[in-house]
């Protein structure tokens, strides 16, 4: 038998070898692995007073599977969200291992999981359709530049909030339902017409999923314009191709999209408002919300290069606005980076719509909607840290691409990006260990500059529950020196001065929390119980009636009240 034919390329050449090829299956694995290995410690830690005890410990209504506590997830604003997926996660778990944490910290670590394999899905489709020469070129260089982006996202410290933290459980299956639902875009509108409807189908329900855990991807849709743009170019690029006839089905099957995300955002706000948690416009104005979202953009950018000084809790600093020198600076840095990469737009797209869609996804927590006395949190950085990812594949496989002299190159990237893994995942080890009980992480919060009320109350609580009342005083003086007219340090106070036998004392904590705040049924609760301790049964009734006037189902006031009823008709001659 003759030779085999020998391809050619045009003009007669030998075509090229094909590039070899690792299998992208190959790393799901390893990657799996490695997003639970740094946040070990966390099997160890137990619940914190920090939502922890209020979903738990004191919320018998999510215990079981069974009709009623199924009907509670899918109609309760509990702590002020929205997220009737996650309550019937936790169900689930309570199911499995009742009020054990380490079953709690399990289920977070192999979501956790769950979520490296989203993430590394994407960050490959991403990388395939950005930049299809490589695909060519590199296959190879693409798998492991995939591989070691995400896992650098991984290990890094800013994510060990979501795992470490049991109420923080649902931002895991969010993130990664998120993830799924924009890969399966990518993939609809690149299928055949006949399988087009089915997949964006497919990725609405995602997203759909992912918001019933958390309304934190209610910013998805825009993601999906974006993507549009670049790298898909199905919009921009010239006339009529942003709102001409082909761009119109573009605008128009983001309609379900849009809609669904804004029900959830609406359902989100309704949620904060249950619990009064909205900080209203008069008490921040618009300027100030505007700084904090440039402060906040440029804090979670910082914190992802350089992972310092990570707590669990970031009061809003002292003086905070335009005229403060870390808002000016975080302000210029967006700036700068937003004139960068339009004015590079047409070299590099890929740069313009990385950072729109980081802002974008970053945008429903940047402070314009105000909760609570916080600055920023860690766990608001994952979903849009999730952008950056492909941008880095592709950059560490165009680095060791074939070719003489890249072998130098190839284990220099190797070398740093083993060594960053290293002391990421250290960090994340550390940093999960300060979330052991209430009072290592309020002590950490504390040595990282976090002096706030709320802070020295989780301290204060802690070691109450320790039995050191001394040390919860001192602690609960110290918020009251921060904050005079604190009422829960008032309250907390008052409870620990009134264990300790000082009932005159209790009584001027307790009255002058009922008048900062006579609509809080805590404070009438508290004052009751000071009340019955003084033997002032039909003032204690009072306080106790007030306080299920306003909270009809306080089920402690409902049990001080009888109690304290009971022991009035003993009194009767």
């Amino acid at each position: 038998m003759g030779a085999a034919p020998i391809s050619t390329a045009a003009g007669g050449a030998p075509a090229p070898a094909p590039a070899p090829r690792l299998p992208a299956w190959t790393m799901a694995a390893p990657l799996a692995l490695l997003a639970v290995v740094p946040f070990l410690p966390v099997l160890a830690n137990g619940f914190v007073n920090l939502d922890d005890h209020a979903n738990f410990l004191e919320n018998p209504r999510y215990r079981g599977l069974g009709r009623p506590q199924l009907s509670w997830a899918w109609t309760t604003h509990w702590l002020g969200a929205y997220q009737p997926m996650a309550w019937m996660l936790f169900e689930a778990q309570y199911t499995a291992c009742q009020l054990n944490p380490e079953g709690y910290h399990l289920t977070s670590l192999l979501l956790h999981a769950l979520t490296a394999l989203a993430a590394y899905s994407l960050t490959l489709t991403l990388v395939g359709r950005a930049c299809p020469d490589l695909l060519n070129t590199n296959p190879t260089g693409v798998v492991l530049g995939s591989t070691l982006a995400t896992a650098l996202f991984l290990v890094h410290p800013l994510r060990v909030e979501v795992v470490a933290w049991a109420s923080c459980q649902p931002y895991l299956p969010c993130i990664a339902l998120a993830a799924l639902a924009v890969r399966a875009y990518l993939v609809a509108v690149e299928a055949a017409p006949s399988r087009y409807a089915l997949g964006l189908i497919g990725a609405w329900a995602l997203l759909a999923l992912a918001l019933l855990f958390k309304a934190t991807a209610m910013a998805l849709p825009a993601v999906l314009l974006i993507l549009d743009y670049y790298p898909l170019r199905r919009l921009g690029g010239g006339p009529g191709r942003w709102f001409g006839p082909p761009a119109r089905r573009v605008w128009r099957e983001k309609l379900p999209f849009f809609a669904l995300s804004l029900v959830f955002a609406a359902l989100a706000v309704q949620a904060k408002q249950s619990t009064d948690s909205l900080v209203a416009l008069e008490q921040r104005g618009v300027l100030f919300r505007i700084a904090q979202a440039c402060y906040d953009v440029g804090f979670y950018l910082r914190k992802t290069v350089w992972p310092t000084g990570l707590c669990a809790y970031y009061p809003v600093p002292n003086g905070f606005g335009w005229g403060s020198l870390p808002v000016q600076a975080s302000a210029a840095l967006v700036t700068v980076a937003s004139v960068a990469v339009f004015r590079l737009r047409r070299r590099h797209p890929g740069l313009l719509a990385t950072w729109l869609a980081y802002l974008a996804l970053l945008a429903p927590n940047l402070g314009l909607v105000t909760v609570g006395n916080t600055i920023a949190a860690d766990r608001y950085s994952d979903l849009a840290t999730l952008s950056g990812l492909p941008v880095l594949a592709a950059v560490i496989a165009r680095l060791t691409g074939p070719g003489r002299g890249r072998a130098p190159i190839t284990l220099a990237v190797a070398t740093a990006g083993l060594g960053l893994l290293v002391v990421l995942g250290g960090s994340s080890w550390a940093l999960c260990r300060t979330w052991r009980d209430t009072v290592s992480l309020a002590s950490h919060a504390l040595s990282q500059g976090a002096r706030a009320p709320e802070v020295y109350l989780g301290l204060g609580w802690g070691l109450q529950q320790r039995g050191d009342l001394a040390g919860a005083t001192a602690t609960y003086r110290a918020a009251l020196r921060l904050e005079p007219a604190h009422v829960p340090a008032l309250i907390r106070l008052g409870m620990v001065r009134l264990r300790q036998g000082h009932l005159g004392e209790a009584t001027e904590l307790l009255t002058e929390a009922v008048r900062l705040q006579p609509e809080a049924p805590e404070t009438h609760n508290g004052l009751g119980k000071v009340f019955a301790a003084r033997q002032r049964l039909d003032d204690a009734i009072a306080q106790f009636t007030e306080a299920l006037r306003l909270r009809p189902d306080f089920a402690e006031a409902r049990s001080n009240l009888a109690l304290v009823r009971w022991l009035a008709r003993r009194e009767v001659p």
